[in-house]
């Protein structure tokens, strides 16, 4: 079984724990996955396995935290305004919020404010700070998650006499900012020197959020406040923000982390919006970093990278439900947008590949189209990297039209210095060895010289190879998938950067069946036998298996326990398959061979339309509304970047409807003259009575008589209607057999009277036209409701 059906290379641990290590490991099997995680002591064995007994770091290990607590304590003594500045992703939503509840306790007088990613990117922004400044007199600005990079803006800070603490954790330029104090460790002379390689290398490991946590400690500790909910709810913020933002689960985080999921055990009180959107997505188990992970980080993400991160950061500090159950709703349509937006440029993305006869021979994968969402590029990107496995840079343009790309990259290349070689070109740039930013003026630098610049820079590289390893623990037989093994891999959580959940495998299985699950048939679930033992499986997100029943296939997976009506089973989260059965992967196909859908019926359109607009407002995206009701038309035009694109639709690669025409072949005839590739499903509300139409109708018709001249647009009055053209003209011969028009011409009419409804069974008309309507009604109930609208149209 030599082919991977992603390509993958199977690398199953062979390393050997340490006597040591063994004598203390309860089980063989802890001992090994120890051994693969570092571990070689019995000392440092007790510390992996007891992460709450891990010890933390003193605050006053960095060098500037008496003096920026002294700051601070003499603004709050003095009521001096002192502003927190955050940043939109989770790292920098968590510390706002942590430096927010703690200044709240202590009597300061602050505001807090978070940069949007579009209208002002990471970091301090000139023109914000000194419309706040002014606004608010601040006197100190403590930032979080950023700042060490900002020397100019803190400089403007320091000419208006208002002290900037910083609080950050990215690497640190040579010529530091003239702050009042920087805490930051990556910075130079930011630590004290008595501490040993193993302290520094734990500290310079610190989300941003640990940084800030230092800060709120230290803070605490010289008020005297011993607040107990305070200090649950600050470690949950840490573990959560250190989680999200993916640096090392080892050290100091490993224990930071360890104590903030255990402060989330005790009760709901503890981050309440936290804990009200676990329970609003089924999670009634512990909470575990994998579910922070893949459930709350994403939500976060999604409203920062979109538009503003307020609601998420409302999430975190708000106490009252209903705001709460706003935020959370607001949370997962943004999450869901976020989704849509990424399925999207990925297939755009692979059809641009698809199109370059260079792409096998190039290093890397360059791609640039204005209409991409800047705020999911960089998440498109690392899933190519992951397909290709190659490095990926993706470029978009922002409104003021500078080009701004995400890059990700793969071990062997340094995406930090392939970047920084091509400094010359770039208007800015950052990032590290696996990841970067950069941006450019294409009216001085064109994409195409850029994308030469980073290819050519690739190719000037040493040659190195680049394989995409799937690290496998241990091959274990159907027998030891027991609690067991569960007990056993739960000692090892946390998990995350740099201590991954362990990744097992099991081979020569025999499938037994497979079909694909979730609201958009996403996700593979399949069952396989082996010894006389039934296996389970899923493979999330992966909609494509070419296996017949009976193949053999080798498994490699990630143990999890589920729960379904009440039955415990455990499941084998599928990580990738072996077989020799397994086809040659296919062509990539191109999005313009069929309809590429994005279901958003089942959300409330309010929660969504100023999503929705924000998206639009870019004008490079190619997309047209189908909206006619002079209902749903009323309901977009206080979003003007939707309501504009209400016309006609014209050519356009994406359609979004707001209502449904009445007819299968009038859906074809929208399709075939925009040439649409994607389509997004809004929800419509209609009227089922025929009654109700009719009476619509007779009202129209009176206005048309009284106000228009009696001249009518049959066109306009089946698009007002939603209802089919034969409808509308059964409907005039019926409303002129019961005497409420004369038909005066063709297409002119006078009014007589209001029309009855009690009068329909007896017309010989009404029969046809209730058929007709059934037909309208059977097809609009299809699209509007249905899991099979996609059927319609084919």
């Amino acid at each position: 079984m030599s082919k991977a059906l992603n390509a993958k290379k199977w690398q199953i641990s062979n390393v050997c724990a340490s006597d040591d290590v063994k004598k203390y490991a309860s089980n063989d099997l802890l001992a090994k996955l120890l051994a693969a995680r570092g571990i070689l002591t019995q000392d440092d064995a007790k510390t992996f396995l007891n992460p709450l007994s891990c010890e933390s770091s003193a605050p006053n290990v960095f060098a500037d935290m008496p003096k920026a607590v002294s700051r601070i304590k003499e603004a709050i003594e003095k009521k001096e305004h002192i502003l927190i500045w955050g940043d939109f992703d989770a790292d920098g939503v968590t510390s706002t919020a942590l430096l927010y509840k703690t200044f709240k306790k202590l009597g300061a007088k602050f505001s807090h404010f978070i940069p949007e990613r579009e209208a002002h990117g990471h970091g301090l922004d000139s023109g914000v700070l000194l419309k706040l400044v002014s606004k608010h007199k601040v006197k100190v600005v403590v930032t979080v998650d950023c700042g060490v990079s900002d020397a100019k803006e803190i400089a403007l800070l320091k000419g208006f006499q208002v002290d900037v603490i910083i609080t950050d954790h990215h690497r640190a330029p040579d010529v530091l900012p003239e702050a009042y104090a920087i805490i930051n460790p990556c910075a130079q002379g930011a630590l004290a020197q008595n501490l040993d390689m193993a302290q520094i290398s734990s500290l310079c490991a610190l989300a941003g959020v640990g940084v800030a946590y230092k800060l709120a400690l230290s803070l605490l500790d010289c008020f005297k406040i011993n607040d107990e909910h305070l200090k649950n709810e600050l470690s949950a913020l840490v573990a959560i923000g250190t989680i999200s933002d993916i640096v090392p689960l080892q050290g100091e985080n490993r224990g930071l982390v360890a104590r903030g999921l255990k402060c989330l055990e005790k009760g709901e009180n503890t981050l309440k919006g936290v804990q009200a959107l676990f329970r609003e997505c089924k999670k009634t188990t512990e909470i575990t970093s994998v579910d922070i992970a893949f459930i709350l980080t994403p939500r976060i993400n999604a409203v920062g990278r979109l538009s503003s991160a307020d609601e998420a950061f409302n999430l975190l500090v708000n106490e009252n439900d209903m705001q709460l159950a706003a935020s959370i709703e607001h949370l997962n349509n943004s999450n869901k947008i976020r989704q849509s937006l990424c399925e999207n440029i990925f297939r755009e993305a692979l059809f641009e590949i698809e199109k370059d006869p260079n792409f096998a021979q190039q290093k890397a994968l360059v791609l640039f189209n204005s209409s991409w969402h800047l705020g999911v590029i960089g998440i498109v990107a690392s899933k190519l990297v992951e397909a290709f496995n190659k490095p990926v840079f993706l470029a978009t343009q922002d409104a003021s039209g500078i080009c701004r790309m995400s890059a990700r990259g793969v071990l062997g290349y340094n995406i930090y210095e392939v970047i920084s070689e091509n400094a010359g070109l770039l208007t800015g740039f950052g990032g590290h060895a696996l990841a970067g930013g950069l941006s450019f003026d294409p009216k001085v630098h064109s994409y195409e010289t850029v994308k030469a610049a980073l290819l050519k820079t690739f190719d000037e590289q040493p040659e190195v190879e680049v394989s995409n390893v799937l690290e496998i623990d241990a091959e274990l037989d159907p027998s030891e998938l027991n609690k067991e093994l569960l007990e056993t891999i739960a000692l090892l959580e946390p998990f995350g950067q740099k201590n991954p959940p362990p990744v097992f495998c099991i081979k020569n299985a025999r499938l037994l069946s497979h079909s694909f699950v979730g609201k958009e048939k996403s996700h593979l679930k399949y069952f396989c036998e082996k010894d006389g033992i039934n296996l389970s499986c899923v493979w999330w997100s992966h909609s494509e298996f070419d296996l017949q029943e009976s193949a053999l296939l080798n498994i490699a997976f990630s143990p999890r326990l589920s729960e379904y009506q009440g039955v415990e089973t455990i499941q084998l989260e599928t990580c990738d398959i072996e077989s020799q059965f397994l086809k040659a992967p296919a062509p990539l196909a191109s999005p313009l061979n069929a309809i590429k859908f994005y279901d958003h019926r089942a959300k409330n359109l309010a929660d969504i339309l100023p999503e929705i607009n924000k998206y639009l407002a870019n004008p490079n995206i190619d997309l047209s509304v189908v909206a006619v009701k002079s209902s749903t038309l009323n309901a977009l035009k206080p979003y003007p970047a939707i309501f504009e694109r209400t016309s006609t639709p014209s050519k356009s690669s994406a359609l979004m409807f707001f209502d449904y025409p009445p007819s299968r072949l009038e859906l074809k005839s929208i399709l075939k003259n925009s040439g649409a590739n994607k389509v997004h499903l809004m929800a419509e509300e209609f009227d089922e009575d025929i009654n109700s139409y009719l009476q619509r109708l007779s009202g129209m018709l009176k206005f048309i008589s009284n106000k228009k001249g009696g001249q009518i647009e049959l066109g306009k009055i089946t698009k007002e209607l939603s209802l089919t053209e034969s409808f509308v003209a059964l409907a005039f011969k019926l409303f002129e057999e019961l005497g409420v028009i004369k038909l005066v011409s063709k297409n002119k009419i006078e009014y007589l009277k209001a029309f009855q409804a009690d009068q329909l069974e007896e017309n010989p008309y009404f029969e046809t036209l209730l058929e007709d309507f059934e037909k309208t009604m059977e097809f609009k109930t299809a699209i509007v409701y249905s899991e099979d609208y996609e059927a319609y149209f084919a």
